[in-house]
């Protein structure tokens, strides 16, 4: 999806599936930029609801897919909105060895919520 992006960080509605270049619609389509975006944040931090229905803990899923190019490189994701606060973390690599720091500044009267890094 980053291949087909404009010079602006906008995609078309759609995108021919063998040559890879904008087909149909508006060169800069608002919802196509959306998507991607969503899709991204998702990626990076994604809220999810707790087994227990009765009494759904507040989870949210660090890091949910890593690529494989990113295996030993550091990344940061800084002040990521949430429903429970803002979020903020670090992958750090020590060899062959993960090391995950974060921070939650949650909302006031919010619930503790319970951090995973299923990636």
């Amino acid at each position: 999806m980053l291949d087909a992006a404009t010079p602006t960080w906008t995609w078309p509605e759609a995108i021919h599936p063998r040559i890879g270049g904008g087909c149909m619609g508006d060169g800069h389509h608002g919802w196509a930029a959306a998507e991607v975006l969503s899709f991204v944040r998702d990626l990076l931090v994604r809220e999810v609801t707790g087994p227990d229905l009765d009494d759904p803990t507040p989870t949210l899923a660090l890091s949910s897919l890593v690529p494989a190019s990113w295996y030993g490189q550091g990344w940061e994701v800084h002040d990521a909105p949430t429903a429970h606060g803002r979020v903020s973390y670090a992958v750090r690599w020590h060899g062959d060895r993960v090391a995950l720091l974060w921070e939650v500044e949650p909302h006031e009267g919010r619930r503790p919520v319970v951090l995973t890094a299923p990636g």
